[in-house]
């Protein structure tokens, strides 16, 4: 038996990992059930977690060492554990945050772990198909959403409930008509809208990599999917990063393609020939509700037009409060901040006597809200790991990746998601493990050259 635990050591440690990163926090919950209510149930996590930090040090300790990115990552997640200890009202909402932070991160690892024993080529593909895959189930389920304009009732599978008529739900009104903005399987519109911009893109580096008709086609409606579900999440960020992204992708294409200019062009011309058909798709369906959204007003000058976008994205109420709540949280509290995952909390003693909020929620900028709840040190540690991931993008020109984490980014400075939802933060890590897989792929490619 210890022969074969031996022999299988790494595939075990592989399903280990996966298992902890799913089903720790659960497992965690129902363990810790009958000190619920107590003050064991908030240090029974603590411990919990820091038990498990300390174990996947010493399981990683390899991927660790040789790697910035994951040594960055520590940093940061030690930098999260400090905010806690040094808050003045620590809550169990605090360290059952820490842990859900902590077992997302453990992705990134994991990829850093797994390509050194993994083809990292094989595993980046399955990563990419599953994205894609993911993306066009969920644009059917928010298509399905917004023509019912309700659940589907799939409480089984995770489905929040939401309608006109239930208070709390997303709603936007447009000809002065209440609409519900979809959700499919996440807990708010936006987070939908920021894995459907991720699918896009891994939707068109399939097309890209594929010469199969029949592989392409299924892409095409993919794709089309995707996009009009994406404008059917009313998430404006998204909208503006999906753009950006994928005019950042193709421009790795154009720079990287062989030949002339008209060369290159004819080289691209099937892939932006899908993407203009499924913006004019979006445009012919939902030109009135987009123009809404945006609240665009006709102007012939580009500039202004830009202008009126960029201004948009922030005049929602509470926006500005949110983020003059952070500056002062920062200022008050620079290095060790307010204490992770204690934004909401913590925000009424910022406010001015005459400020009132309709609801409390976390400043939609997760650069704002690292540094409010983390400190400063903490931000210094985060655009750190970014720049070790984003850097060496001209290696890899057919790679979404780069450009899909480059949205993430973007959408960060508009919303909190990716920080504050389980869904979110796992994603993000999956599109930076997706960058070491590529980082590793090509260096072995390298050493067996």
């Amino acid at each position: 038996m210890i022969k074969v635990i031996h022999q299988h050591r790494r595939s075990i440690l592989l399903v280990f990992t996966l298992a902890f990163v799913f089903l720790m926090p659960p497992i965690v919950n129902v363990l810790l059930r009958p000190l619920r209510g107590s003050e064991w149930f908030f240090w029974g996590r603590l411990v919990v977690t820091d038990l498990c930090v300390a174990f996947a040090f010493l399981l990683f300790k390899e991927a660790w060492i040789r790697s910035k990115e994951s040594l960055l990552l520590l940093g940061i997640l030690i930098a999260i554990r400090l905010s806690i200890a040094f808050s003045a009202n620590v809550t169990s909402t605090m360290a059952g945050e820490y842990l859900k932070f902590t077992t997302a991160s453990f992705l990134f690892f994991f990829f850093s772990f797994s390509s050194t024993w993994v083809n990292p080529k094989k595993l980046l593909q399955i990563l990419i198909v599953g994205l894609t895959v993911l993306g066009t189930v969920e644009a059917v389920w928010a298509l399905t959403q917004y023509l019912m304009q309700g659940d589907l009732g799939l409480r089984w599978l995770g489905e929040r409930a939401f309608g006109v008529e239930i208070p709390g739900s997303a709603i936007i009104e447009y000809s002065q008509t209440l609409i519900v903005r979809s959700y499919g399987n996440f807990d708010h519109p936006n987070a939908l809208g920021g894995c459907l911009v991720v699918s896009m893109l891994t939707t068109c580096a399939l097309f890209w990599q594929n010469p199969s008709f029949f592989v392409r086609s299924f892409l095409v409606v993919s794709l089309c999917l995707e996009s009009l579900a994406l404008v059917t999440t009313y998430s404006r960020s998204a909208w503006i990063a999906s753009i950006i992204g994928v005019v950042i992708w193709l421009m790795q294409l154009f720079h990287h393609s062989q030949g002339t200019i008209k060369e290159r062009w004819v080289h691209l011309r099937p892939i932006v020939a899908v993407i203009t058909l499924a913006g004019v798709l979006c445009g012919l369906c939902f030109h009135g509700e987009i123009a809404s959204r945006l609240r665009l007003k006709k102007t012939s000058n580009i500039t202004q037009f830009s202008m009126q976008i960029v201004e948009n994205l922030n005049l929602d109420s509470g926006r500005v409060i949110f983020q003059e709540v952070a500056e002062k949280m920062i200022r008050s509290n620079p290095f060790k901040g307010v204490g992770f995952s204690s934004f909401v909390k913590k925000m009424d003693r910022f406010l001015i006597k005459d400020q009132q909020l309709a609801q409390h929620l976390p400043v939609h900028n997760i650069y704002y809200l690292l540094a409010a709840e983390t400190g400063i040190p903490n931000l210094v540690l985060f655009i750190l790991f970014l720049f070790c991931l984003l850097k060496g993008v001209k290696e890899f020109p057919l790679s979404p990746f780069h450009a899909i984490l480059v949205t993430v980014l973007l959408i960060g400075w508009f919303d909190n998601y990716f920080f504050t939802m389980q869904a979110g933060r796992l994603l993000f890590f999956i599109i930076c493990g997706g960058i070491i897989l590529q980082r590793q792929g090509l260096r072995r490619e390298t050493a067996f050259a």
